[in-house]
């Protein structure tokens, strides 16, 4: 049965949530995301459950998240505990471009990064990773292995360019992050950061579903 069932004494609605679905057993009906009777909160409460839901198929384990700081447009990758490399998406090498050579400062290789990744260059998941480490506990190494494999594959193929607008380390770090039940914001290395912090410390899709359920009562 549902926490608000509990802590409300019986007074709200008798369910048990499935994640993505729910049964009343008050109404003797499912429920589910997408419901054309379901308000936005009643939505966002199945894609946190949705969430939740993914982070628990496949293999559950530790992996290690990498963040370096070298210029303004930084770098994220995802290695196994090993130290091998999963994810690390960054612009292939290409005699067209000479988006890393500028001054000491980086300002001019920098500018010629911002000016050409728009249009999408050939990208690699073999870009070098010289961060700081932080642990990433509990999460689906299955899917997030699975996803470095598929992308390893397509920029080995040239079918995935990199674009700092729309394919980039961050953008790929956290699509893995997010279709491995853990939820971020992936429009740069910091805010990937932050997000694997607050996993860590426990603020999770499930946790958040739950204090909705406390919270929310029909």
């Amino acid at each position: 049965k549902t926490p608000s069932f509990a802590a409300s004494g019986g007074k709200s609605d008798l369910s048990v949530s499935f994640g993505a679905a729910s049964y009343s057993f008050n109404r003797n009906e499912f429920g589910y995301i997408g419901n054309e009777e379901n308000s936005r909160w009643q939505n966002f409460g199945y894609v946190l459950g949705a969430l939740a839901n993914l982070s628990d198929i496949g293999k559950i384990g530790d992996m290690i998240y990498n963040v370096e700081k070298k210029d303004l447009i930084n770098h994220a990758a995802i290695k196994n505990p090993d130290g091998s490399t999963v994810i690390s998406y960054g612009p292939g090498e290409s005699p067209k471009y000479d988006y890393l050579i500028g001054d000491k400062s980086g300002v001019v290789g920098t500018t010629k990064h911002y000016g050409k990744m728009f249009g999408g260059i050939r990208g690699t998941n073999e870009y070098p990773i010289h961060g700081r480490d932080i642990d990433m506990k509990g999460v689906n190494t299955s899917i997030i292995k699975g996803y470095g494999k598929a992308l390893s594959f397509l920029s080995n193929k040239g079918l995935a360019p990199y674009s700092f607008a729309y394919s980039s380390c961050s953008t790929h770090a956290g699509l893995a992050m997010w279709l491995s039940g853990v939820p971020n914001l992936f429009i740069h290395p910091y805010t990937l950061q932050a997000s694997v912090w607050m996993w860590n410390q426990g603020i999770t899709p499930a946790l958040i579903q739950n204090s909705y359920h406390l919270s929310i009562s029909k």
